[in-house]
Order: C-alpha cells, then sequence, then structure tokens
C-alpha cells in the first residue's frame, strides 16, 4: 500500500474455512455496491478520482475482508477531497456511500465498479435533433 492510497475494511470473521468461501461472494457483491456508490457520489472533475477506485475480497480461514480504496500514485489527493483543507470545503464521496449501505446490498447484482469511458461523442445539435425525430437522424 502507498501513502496516497485510502482504504476501507469490512471484515466478517467465521468460525471456519467452509463459512468463508459462502460468505466471499456476498462480501464481494458488498464492496461493488459500496465501491459503485462512491463513483455516483465523488466529483467529477477530471474523473481520476472515480477512476482510481476499486474494491478486493481477501478470503482467510476465519475471515473474509473486502477492501474498499481510492487514489494511487498519481491520484493522492482522494483524502482532501473527502474532508477538505483549509482552503477547499470537504466533498464527502466514501463515508456517506458507507453510511448508504445496508443489508439488500450483500445481493447485490449491479454493475459495480466501472472505469470512466467515452462510448461517443455527439454535439448538442445532434442530441436535440435525435430527441425531435425519435433517433432518426
Amino acid at each position: 500500500m502507498n501513502d496516497s492510497r485510502v482504504e476501507i475494511r469490512i471484515t466478517r470473521l467465521v468460525d471456519n474455512g467452509e463459512l468463508a468461501r459462502q460468505i466471499a461472494p456476498h462480501m464481494e457483491k458488498l464492496g461493488q455496491a459500496v465501491g459503485a456508490r462512491m463513483q455516483r457520489l465523488v466529483p467529477k472533475r477530471s474523473w481520476a478520482l472515480h477512476d482510481s477506485i476499486s474494491t478486493e475480497t481477501e478470503v482467510g480461514k476465519t475471515r473474509v475482508t473486502t477492501v474498499i480504496g481510492f487514489g494511487d500514485e498519481k491520484v493522492d489527493y482522494g483524502m482532501h477531497v473527502e474532508r477538505g483543507t483549509s482552503q477547499q470545503a470537504a466533498q464527502p464521496f466514501a463515508r456517506p456511500a458507507l453510511a448508504q449501505s445496508k443489508a439488500g446490498d450483500l445481493n447485490y447484482s449491479g454493475k459495480g465498479v466501472t472505469r470512466h469511458g467515452v462510448l461517443s461523442i455527439s454535439t448538442r445539435r445532434q442530441r436535440t435533433r435525435n430527441r425531435r425525430t425519435g433517433g432518426r437522424g
């Protein structure tokens, strides 16, 4: 782990390895749900912080740990956005995403954590024309 990466760890202790293997997919879904929620809440000025959000699930003999992290060596300002600085107001995204998690997230079936990608570029005039013609033109 480098100094600019921030991680949230969610750990579930279990009695044996079989239970850990059964719980692991649900913990992974929980991590994906919280990560996707973080991506929705994060400010998207350059999309770099959005794209640095990732999840990982580690399975041990008596524990399952899901790690949701953000930031890397190129994106070292994640904590400044989350907590704010003396010259910038806080724009929290990680703590609210974690606070909004619920039991249903253990059965999450959405897209999960995704990378930002431009699918197509269109002008405002093209979008307006498509809305008027129903996409025919």
